[in-house]
């Protein structure tokens, strides 16, 4: 095989490599951004002690909230509609969480 087109391939796979990192790594951070607040998470990756993360808040609401009729709402629908109600309740959930500025768990 001619030297050059060696490197060339080993560029490549090697260029090949980095952008799949680059997606896994972005894939990595959404699923952590969801289970834990981006600036906490930021901290964590910096080094800081997990318990220097740690905030105390004068006030805090929790919700709690039930899908009422879902046993019904289930028995009588298809599995993608209840999946695709379920997304559509929770995505506008995740809007109005974002657009004021609440964390959810």
């Amino acid at each position: 095989m001619h030297p050059i087109l060696n490197e060339q391939q080993r560029s490549k796979s090697l260029e090949d490599n980095m952008k799949k990192l680059d997606e896994e790594r972005k894939r990595t951070d959404q699923l952590l951004y969801q289970m834990i607040p981006k600036p906490v998470a930021d901290r964590l990756r910096k080094g800081d002690s997990p318990i220097s993360t740690c905030e105390v808040f004068d006030a805090v609401t929790i919700l709690f909230s039930d899908v009422v009729n879902f046993n019904k709402i289930c028995s009588t629908n298809s599995p993608m509609e209840v999946v695709s109600l379920l997304n559509a309740m929770y995505t506008l959930f995740d809007h109005l969480s974002e657009k004021h500025n609440v964390y959810k768990i």
